[in-house]
Order: structure tokens, then sequence, then C-alpha cells
């Protein structure tokens, strides 16, 4: 949060985190409609980060999204959802 003690600071910027997947999966029989469809795959997820928690209770979706990699670089959640 940028607090501590002895230092001041400034918030050079916000983040704004979306779901993101492969275009395939929004397509079909068994395509994504809806946030709660999200619990029925694996979901990447960042070391140490509580993101998709936070998403599906802002999404209105009361269940913890523990199934699927974590993974420790930005850039290979990118590739992960790619492939």
């Amino acid at each position: 949060m940028g607090k501590w003690a002895g230092l001041d600071t400034v918030a050079l910027c916000s983040e704004r985190l979306v779901p993101v997947c492969n275009p395939k999966l929004l397509s079909g029989r068994n395509r994504i409609t809806q946030a709660s469809d999200l619990l029925k795959l694996p979901l990447l997820r960042l070391d140490g980060w509580t993101t998709w928690s936070k998403w599906f209770e802002a999404a209105g979706v009361s269940a913890s999204a523990r199934r699927g990699p974590v993974l420790n670089q930005a850039s290979m959640l990118i590739d992960a959802a790619i492939d």
C-alpha cells in the first residue's frame, strides 16, 4: 500500500486486473458465459496474489478459486493463457 515508516511515497499508477483466456473458450457448446463458469477451469495464478478470490467476490460468486498452476512471473501467466 506504499506506507513505510520514514519514507514519503507517491502512487504512480493503479492496477486493473481482468480475466483473460484463449478465444476458443468463448465459443462452442461449453463456452464461458458467466463468471462462475471459470470455476470449472484451471485458473492461472501469480505466486503470492489473491486476485482471483477478490475478482470472484466482486463478480458476486461465492466460491474459492484454488485449482490451477501458480507461476511466479506475469509474463509466464500471459504465455500460459495464450497456450
